[in-house]
This record gives C-alpha cells, sequence and structure tokens, in this order.
C-alpha cells in the first residue's frame, strides 16, 4: 500500500515533533501494510530551507528501508508558494513531475481555476485534501471542475472518520462516489493518527496503491 501524503520528517512543520515520533509512524505505517511512503512536508514559501529537510529525510532513508518501507520525498506545497518559484521541479514527488498543492481552506483566490489548468500543463497536480476546502464543501461541482481541467485530488482518510453530518466527511463521499477522487492518503501528523486512519485507507485500498507515482 502507499500513502502519498504524510508529515513525518522530524522538526520541519507541524508533523512529527521528533526523530522518536517519525520512528513510531514508520513502526505504526509499517504494521498497517505501506510500503511505499511519500514524506509530504509543507512548503509555505519557495524559499523554505529545502536543504534542510532533504539532509532529515536522507537520515530517515535507512531506518525506513529497515521496516520495508520506501521512503520518498515530496512537499505539500502551499498556494503561495506556487507563483515564488520559477521551477517547480524540486518540490515533485519523488522522481516524478507530480505536485501536491494544498488550496485557500475559505475562498478560492482569484482566477484559480484558470491559474491551475496552465500549471497543469507543465506538472501533474494533485490536490490535497479538496473535502476540506468550504466552497468545495458548498459546491461540489468545483471538485469536477478541478478534474476537468487536469487536476487529481487526493482524499484524506480522516474525513471518513468524522461524523455522518460533517461537511468535510460529507463532501469526501460525495467525490468519491462521483469517481472524482484518485487517491486516499493519511496526511497523518503524529504516530496515534496510523492505526485509524488507515482502517478508513484499507476500506479503499485500491485508492491507496498509486502505480503512475511509482515511476
Amino acid at each position: 500500500m502507499t500513502d502519498i501524503h504524510c508529515h513525518i520528517l522530524p522538526c520541519v512543520d507541524d508533523g512529527a515533533r521528533d526523530s522518536d515520533m517519525t520512528l513510531r509512524m514508520l513502526d505504526a505505517a509499517a504494521r498497517g501494510g505501506v510500503r511505499v511512503l511519500f514524506a509530504t512536508p509543507h512548503l509555505m514559501r519557495a524559499n523554505q530551507n529545502i536543504a534542510g529537510i532533504q539532509r532529515r529525510f536522507e537520515l530517515m532513508l535507512p531506518l525506513a528501508r529497515e521496516r520495508g518501507i520506501e521512503l520518498r520525498l515530496g512537499f505539500e506545497i502551499h498556494y503561495m508558494a506556487l507563483p515564488d518559484a520559477r521551477d517547480l521541479s524540486a518540490f515533485c514527488m519523488g522522481d516524478t513531475n507530480a505536485l501536491l498543492v494544498e488550496l485557500p481552506f475559505s475562498a478560492p483566490f482569484p482566477n484559480w481555476l484558470s491559474y491551475l489548468e496552465r500549471l497543469s500543463k507543465r506538472y501533474r497536480l494533485i490536490i490535497a485534501h479538496p473535502e476540506r476546502y468550504t466552497y468545495i464543501q458548498k459546491d461540489r461541482a468545483l471538485a469536477g471542475a478541478l478534474r476537468q481541467i487536469g487536476c487529481e485530488l487526493q482524499l484524506s482518510a480522516n474525513a471518513f472518520l468524522l461524523s455522518p453530518l460533517h461537511p468535510a466527511r460529507r463532501a469526501a463521499q460525495a467525490i468519491l462516489s462521483a469517481n472524482k477522487a484518485n487517491y486516499i492518503a493519511t496526511d497523518a501528523h503524529t504516530d496515534a493518527e496510523y492505526p485509524r486512519l488507515l482502517r478508513a485507507v484499507i476500506d479503499h485500498r485500491h485508492m491507496c496503491d498509486p502505480g503512475r507515482l511509482l515511476t
């Protein structure tokens, strides 16, 4: 099983607070059947300390390998960082041209669909947790609009563990039922999240083996 979105690198964002937490997350992921895991720390600006993140990633590689996990590096790129970077290839997931993009939560930025459509001609855009954006919760046709311009959609497993009437769960279920979702990932930030989130991932295991991200 593949997890394309988690915050497992220590001390780089609001995910693992130290190396011990990272090791516990790796253990929990391995117990849940994860064999390929993309570490996707938040990228809030293009001039962030990428070299420091890379060093932490490289330190974790052998520890992940010991647990039977192939660890790959990506980023969860905040939409505000996109215009600041002339070349986004350094932020792609592994050796692919896929970018995991986080959009604003409360309202889209001006001309967002046309901007993302232009960007999708250069990169494979994966939109992180669209079910959490209030404008998609209110107008689920926007999920279809994102697919039409070439974006892929990654739902977070924890949405399916919310109460049945929670807006994020209702949006996730609607996107899934309409066959608009491409992936489900954990978006895990701590080791405590992995066991419960993986239950939701396992329910949709066919969406957790994104073969095109493995080449």
